[in-house]
């Protein structure tokens, strides 16, 4: 962490809430995007976005001055990303087993698997694939840097990326190949 982010640290925790915003805007894009690849969804990665930037607002008297701010906020933007996508699961879980009368095609939840937005590929992966590809491809950290952000060992990290990668091959492999025939790199 630069002294400059320090000094902005200690600003926000004498109360100084514009210091905050000064965070909020370095690390806006940063949060959102993270948060669309977790939760694959625009308008969700928007409201995760606002409850990870609340939550290190309430809890930065927790943050340690000696780690990197922006992994902390990464990290909590993670948990709350796939906190959304558990209980979106969870609604879609219930409302498919208790609500036969109306058939699931007529309901009108957007979910990874719907968005035309999200690359379709990515939907094979589930979220704990999409979000170590994520800070992997987008944020461009280390095996090491994610398993801190995610609180695993930076081996689980590497097995989770090479189920993702390898994920990813075989449906690229199946949709490339004509039918009958083998495609190949």
């Amino acid at each position: 962490m630069t002294d400059e982010e320090r000094l902005i640290i200690r600003k926000c925790l004498d109360g100084n809430r514009e210091a905050f915003e000064v965070l909020v805007n370095r690390y806006e894009s940063h949060v959102k995007t993270l948060a669309w690849n977790v939760t694959g969804n625009p308008e969700e990665a928007v409201d995760v976005s606002q409850e990870a930037f609340l939550q290190a607002f309430k809890n930065l008297h927790r943050f340690d001055l000696d780690k990197s701010f922006k992994s902390w906020l990464l990290g909590i933007t993670i948990k709350r990303g796939i906190d959304r996508v558990r209980k979106q699961k969870s609604f879609l879980n219930f409302f498919s087993r208790y609500i036969h009368a109306v058939p699931m095609e007529k309901v009108k939840i957007t979910t990874i698997e719907e968005s035309v937005i999200f690359h379709p590929l990515l939907k094979k992966l589930n979220e704990k694939e999409r979000t170590v590809l994520s800070l992997q491809i987008n944020e461009n950290y280390s095996a090491r840097e994610i398993g801190k952000i995610l609180n695993c060992s930076e081996n689980t990290v590497r097995v989770t990326l090479f189920r993702a990668k390898k994920k990813l091959k075989k449906e690229l492999l199946k949709n490339r190949a004509a039918p009958g025939k083998t495609a190949r790199y």
